[in-house]
Formats: C-alpha cells, sequence, structure tokens
C-alpha cells in the first residue's frame, strides 16, 4: 500500500531502480482494486517506492491490465508497453522515447546485458516484420530486426548470444538450442522430458534456468524450475514447487554463477537459490499476492553481495 502513495520519479528522482512490480489481473489480493492490476511501481535501492506518470508517456491514465514492462540489469532503463506503442524510460534523466512499432502488443520484453537491445515478442500477430517468433529493437536507431528464436522460450546469454527450450513432444525429447551471431546454431537433447512454460528469462549465466510447468494437472512431471548446461544438455539441477503449486515458481536472475533468484508469483515472495550447494533462503517477502515482478540483476546482485559471497 505504500507503493501506491508513492511519489512519481520525475518528482522525486532515483537515477536507478532495483525491481518493478505489478499486480496481475489474475490476483486475490484484498487491496486490488485500489493497487490497481497492471500498475507498474519502481523499487529503489533503499527499498523505498516510485510511480510513473503513465500520461506523460503517451499512454492512458489506467494502466493497462496486462502492461508489459522490463528493467535493465543495471537498473537504468525500463521498458513499458502496451497495445498503444513501447516506451523506454532512462532514470537518470527522467528523459523517454516513445517507438510505435508494427506490433499489436510488445510483451516478453528482456533487456540485453549491455542495455542497448530490446528483445521483444508481439502478443497477438504471426505477421511481419516480427513473426510468430519475436524482433530485436535497438533502443538507439529504432531499428527493428526479427529473431530465429522464440521470445517465450528464450533467454539472452552473453552479448550475441541467446538459448532457446523446446519443449518435449511424443516423438522427440526436449533440446537447448544455443544461438550465436554469425555462427550456426547448436542443439543439444534433454535427458528428461520437460514442458517449460515462460515469457522471457533471466539472462544466463553458466547454466541456463526455466521454469517447468506439467501441461496437465495429473501429468506425472513435477513442476519448479529446472537448470540445464547448454553444451550437454544435462540437467543440473531442479527445484521442486510445493504440491499442488507446479506453475508459480519463476527464473528471475542469475546473480552470480550459482546464485538464481526465484519469485513465487502466487505469494509474491523472492527466493535465493545455491544450485551449487542445494540451499534455499528466504530473500523478500511481498505484503500483496499474485504480482508480476521483474529484477534488475547487477542491482540485485550488489544489494545481495554479502549474501554472495563465496
Amino acid at each position: 500500500m505504500s507503493a501506491i502513495a508513492a511519489p512519481k520519479v520525475d518528482e522525486a528522482p532515483v537515477g536507478r531502480g532495483m525491481l518493478l512490480a505489478q499486480l496481475l489481473l489474475e490476483s486475490t489480493d484484498v487491496n486490488r482494486e485500489t493497487i490497481r492490476a497492471g500498475h507498474p511501481y519502481l523499487m529503489t535501492q533503499t527499498g523505498d517506492w516510485r510511480q510513473f506518470d503513465l500520461q506523460r508517456y503517451g499512454f492512458g491514465a489506467v494502466a493497462y491490465g496486462e502492461l508489459s514492462m522490463a528493467i535493465s540489469s543495471d537498473g537504468r532503463k525500463v521498458a513499458l508497453a502496451d497495445p498503444s506503442g513501447l516506451v523506454t524510460v532512462d532514470l537518470r534523466n527522467n528523459g523517454f522515447r516513445r517507438f510505435n512499432l508494427p506490433v499489436h502488443h510488445a510483451v516478453a520484453m528482456v533487456w540485453s546485458s549491455d542495455g542497448a537491445t530490446l528483445f521483444l515478442k508481439d502478443r497477438h500477430s504471426s505477421k511481419r516484420p516480427c513473426g510468430p517468433k519475436g524482433c530485436a529493437l535497438d533502443v538507439a536507431t529504432g531499428d527493428l530486426t526479427a529473431v530465429p528464436y522464440d521470445l517465450f522460450y528464450a533467454t539472452p546469454g552473453a552479448v550475441a548470444e541467446t538459448f532457446e527450450v523446446k519443449g518435449s513432444t511424443k516423438s522427440r525429447p526436449g533440446r537447448v538450442i544455443t544461438y550465436q551471431e554469425g555462427a550456426a546454431s547448436t542443439a543439444v537433447e534433454l535427458a528428461y522430458r520437460i514442458s517449460p512454460y515462460t515469457a522471457g528469462g533471466p539472462t544466463a549465466a553458466r547454466h541456463v534456468a526455466f521454469p517447468q510447468c506439467s501441461l496437465t494437472p495429473k501429468a506425472r512431471e513435477a513442476g519448479g524450475v529446472v537448470v540445464v548446461e547448454p553444451p550437454t544438455g544435462t540437467v543440473v539441477a531442479m527445484l521442486a514447487s510445493k504440491p499442488g503449486r507446479q506453475c508459480h515458481l519463476g527464473a528471475q536472475a542469475w546473480l552470480t554463477d550459482r546464485h538464481l533468484l526465484v519469485d513465487d508469483w502466487r505469494s509474491g515472495d523472492l527466493w535465493l537459490w545455491d544450485v551449487q550447494n542445494e540451499l534455499v533462503s528466504h530473500v523478500a517477502t511481498s505484503q500483496a499476492t499474485g504480482l508480476n515482478v521483474q529484477v534488475a540483476r547487477g542491482v540485485m546482485a550488489q544489494h545481495f553481495r554479502e549474501i554472495l559471497r563465496p
């Protein structure tokens, strides 16, 4: 509730943020009418809240219920999108740029590690330029380029590198495909049946993490977050959901090569998973339930630097 009374970033500049949060349309929170589904809230490095002047950016006075949002790793850039267009905001000076792109609604938005590119997918259209897979937006030039991987199931790695996870079918096992600029893609098969459920994903470290969700409530596959090794397809570890909560966990961001930040959208809580040592720490509790959270990886890593020390 403190977030809804917070000043706008124009009134109280912050320079960079630590995470974005918004209430989902599916939320059953008792304060859902007051918090407003879709409205984005920015948490600062000190734990304070800020809001955005959506009308200033060309959006409606009331946020679109499924407004898309993304924050860069350094916490300095924010992207917001609804069917009317896409806006990037530079928190260092609160300047913004509106892109009227030939897409219906940009979703699955993820910033590249250097903040120069915004990856996105057109939610309701398979037409050009993005087609059924997605696009890369050069935020400096405004150029929009189609990508060869499905951004609902892909995550950026190092600069010019992307990993795509393909689920199992009746005729073939799941695969991890690695795309590198200027080189042919490579694919490895996974030894287990997988049903990835994700819209975008965390920037990859040494491994790739993705939410696993059974296709049917009675399916044998467990739900949770799976970690795999892209070069070999080896399943390194899995953080299973509690019984009956198969599709609630999400892979947020790798803070180090072994520490993965995991969120539970139903409760709004955040967990730090030490994949190597099989340890899970509860690091944040939400007072609202049914949340979409997007974190600034670099800022969050700095915030938890004491915990992350070897």
